[in-house]
């Protein structure tokens, strides 16, 4: 059943990808930097409930390190949240 969850709700971000994320749209923004290079099940039903209201996105962490640098992350799992309007 996992395996309906819409994938395309939460964002992937890498290296060099964090501007655009945080740019884009009005809403808040909530940018988890995890451990496992897939996104959770978890996420993804998160991202479905809060469509609309919160943009969700997903960096595994060792494969994007100046993005956790540049959000002041030193260790994963880590929950970055961001004001709508704010950038990083």
């Amino acid at each position: 059943a996992t395996s309906l969850l819409p994938s395309e709700l939460v964002a992937a971000v890498t290296d060099g990808g964090l501007e655009s994320f945080l740019s884009e749209g009005a809403l808040p923004k909530a940018l988890l930097l995890g451990s496992k290079p897939a996104v959770s099940p978890l996420l993804k039903s998160l991202a479905l409930a809060l469509k609309g209201r919160l943009q969700l996105g997903y960096a595994h962490g060792e494969a994007a390190p100046e993005t956790a640098t540049a959000l002041g992350v030193d260790g994963f799992p880590r929950l970055a949240v961001v004001p709508a309007g704010k950038g990083a």
